[in-house]
């Protein structure tokens, strides 16, 4: 669910870290940042 909320807000050009302070504990955050990447690495 958090992550879905997260790919939302991508989709709505909120920035990462914007979801980063809103995201709740640190394993939430961590799978965030390695989704952030895994968006990164499919970009380039």
């Amino acid at each position: 669910m958090y992550i879905e909320k997260g790919l939302e807000k991508i989709t709505s050009s909120i920035s990462p870290k914007e979801l980063l302070d809103e995201a709740g504990s640190d394993s939430e955050k961590l799978q965030f940042e390695q989704l952030l990447k895994l968006f990164d690495e499919v970009l380039e």
